[in-house]
């Protein structure tokens, strides 16, 4: 589990890093003499980063919840919860008995 959430902040990670490049090469190019080919390129870096800004990428369980490192917090929580409540009820039928 530890493995799927740190793959999946990772490849957010990625797509966030890619926007700062495409961002990069569209500032850099844009201060460079315009030539056809240098406004091509600069269209297509330019259809490339605002593609990635609009669609990172997002890893989900079914829209339930995110599943990056905030999800480990979630499931050690609720595992801490279950387990007190389990312990209780053990507790509670030792003594009946």
């Amino acid at each position: 589990m530890v493995a799927l959430a740190h793959e999946c902040s990772s490849a957010v990670k990625e797509g966030k890093l890619l926007v700062a490049t495409c961002l990069s090469y569209s500032n850099r190019l844009s201060l460079k003499q315009r030539i056809y080919e240098a406004e091509k390129f600069e269209k297509y870096i330019s259809i490339l980063c605002h593609q990635a800004e609009t669609r990172l990428p997002q890893f989900s369980a079914g829209g339930f919840f995110a599943i990056d490192y905030t999800m480990l917090t979630m499931v050690g929580g609720s595992l801490t919860t279950n387990m007190v409540i389990v312990l209780q009820f053990i507790q509670g039928n030792s003594k009946i008995c």
